[in-house]
């Protein structure tokens, strides 16, 4: 199967570490590669770029770790989505991404003194979403016509997640 054409800009912070780049790169080229891997696939990838917990590690520690790589992981999925068109295929291949993360065997950990279970509650991003979420009108400035495309794009996606049963936000309006 053919994907359409699709050019991301690369995710650029002001200093982004080996995994957000790794990260990046895994996505972008899921998304743009003609040869087709398996979401599961490329969501183990993903997986494997958790910290690893070493011996030396408190729970705390490891939990920060693991909340801070969990924040670049959702601002890069965001970064992306609200670059893919509203109606291109890779907004659902982006969408089955999300969804063979949560099938992955989860590890438990601790983020805002609640133990939440990585991929399977997807913790972190719903908050990570809700900041991404501002709408062009907010700043009074619809005449970006790019700004509003990536906002119609990030809705696009917020969308097909609601599909998921992984994700509840109850407290949006879409």
């Amino acid at each position: 199967m053919k994907v359409p054409s699709l050019h991301l800009e690369s995710y650029a912070t002001d200093n982004p570490g080996q995994s957000e780049l790794e990260l990046f790169t895994i996505i972008q080229e899921y998304l743009q590669s003609a040869d087709v891997k398996s979401p599961a696939a490329v969501a183990q990838n993903i997986n494997d770029l958790i910290p690893t917990r070493r011996t030396s590690d408190s729970n705390i520690n490891y939990s920060d770790d693991v909340e801070r790589f969990l924040w670049s992981t959702w601002g890069i999925f965001t970064h992306v989505a609200k670059q893919v068109p509203h109606n291109h295929p890779s907004q659902d291949r982006l969408v089955e991404l999300i969804r063979s993360l949560t099938f992955l065997v989860p590890i438990t950990v601790e983020i805002w003194e609640e133990p939440q279970q990585v991929w399977a509650d997807l913790p972190i991003f719903g908050p990570s979403m809700r900041e991404a979420w501002i709408s062009p009108a907010y700043y009074g400035d619809l005449s970006n016509t790019e700004e509003v495309d990536r906002w119609i794009n990030l809705n696009s996606f917020a969308a097909r997640l609601l599909n998921l049963d992984a994700v509840l936000w109850t407290s949006f309006a879409v």
